[in-house]
């Protein structure tokens, strides 16, 4: 079996990005993978999120095209 770390939601309000939490907090989720024997971390966010996609790109996390389907009933 393929284990993965998967991150759910990570936001960090306007007035606190820019100070290194995020690296920080990404990080130490490494270190739980990596100490866990999990090689890969999962996460989504949003396509028109410019700014997490660039920091996720300066981690070198790499993005899959992905279909999300919703069925409202």
């Amino acid at each position: 079996m393929n284990w993965y770390l998967y991150l759910d939601c990570l936001y960090l309000t306007e007035a606190t990005r820019g100070y290194g939490i995020g690296l920080k907090l990404m990080q130490k989720l490494k270190e739980v993978a990596e100490f866990e024997n999990i090689n890969v971390i999962q996460w989504q966010t949003p396509e028109d999120n410019h700014q997490a996609i660039k920091f996720y790109h300066k981690l070198g996390a790499i993005n899959k095209v992905k279909q999300r389907f919703f069925w409202s009933i």
